[in-house]
């Protein structure tokens, strides 16, 4: 299960930073980003909250507090989705959350280092 969680860990800054280049590219030729391609990227994340979670019922498993509260975080940031598009103009709604689940992957991941 941490070999799950680690490999998930290790893909999903690279998974928000192809979601992230490829929302800008396609919202400057007026086109919108395919909901597969976010879609996975969320699910990704999902799944790794979730063995996270299950890790976290392990005695064995042994993180630091802020590492779980990073991944919550990044959940946190995809639920205020709308509330950023309401308040940014443009395609920058979109990458808004997205650049700050950027952000928090990596942050989770260099706490693990």
């Amino acid at each position: 299960m941490f070999e799950l969680h680690r490999g998930i860990g290790e893909g999903l800054f690279l998974i928000y930073a192809v979601v992230i280049a490829v929302v800008l590219i396609l919202g400057r030729k007026g086109k919108s980003a395919p909901g597969w391609l976010v879609g996975i990227a969320h699910g990704l994340l999902a799944i790794q909250v979730a063995v996270g979670f299950i890790l976290i019922m392990d005695d064995k498993y042994s993180a630091p507090w802020y590492h779980w509260v990073l991944g919550l975080s990044a959940i946190v940031a995809l639920a205020l989705t709308p509330v950023f598009k309401q308040r940014l103009a443009g395609i920058y709604g979109v990458v808004g959350p997205l650049a700050i689940v950027l952000v928090l992957t990596l942050a989770a991941r260099l706490v693990m280092l």
